[in-house]
């Protein structure tokens, strides 16, 4: 906790020392305000590249997905054929 500086008797002194006071204070609090700002932006630059990250990953797991569900048919189609030709070997041997 910061001590507030011995007050003036006199009251000029005094005017003056609460005006400087209040005056100092005023400033470090825009300071402050300032910093904050800052920190609010960064952390909103921070939020975005995060969401652009996101969309990013997104995007990428839609393609894998769309990858393995063609794999996946094409899986089938190679068996079906396998089938097909065991039954037409099977055929034409006989």
């Amino acid at each position: 906790m910061v001590r507030k500086p011995a007050i003036p008797v006199d009251f000029d002194s005094r005017a003056k020392f609460w005006i400087t006071y209040c005056w100092d204070k005023e400033q470090a609090l825009l300071n402050e305000i300032s910093q904050l700002k800052k920190e609010n932006l960064d952390l909103h630059r921070e939020i975005d590249g995060l969401k652009n990250l996101n969309c990013e990953m997104e995007n990428k797991v839609s393609g894998i997905e769309t990858v393995a569900s063609s794999y996946l048919k094409l899986k089938k189609c190679l068996i079906c054929c396998i089938f097909i030709i065991a039954f037409l070997a099977i055929k034409f041997a006989g």
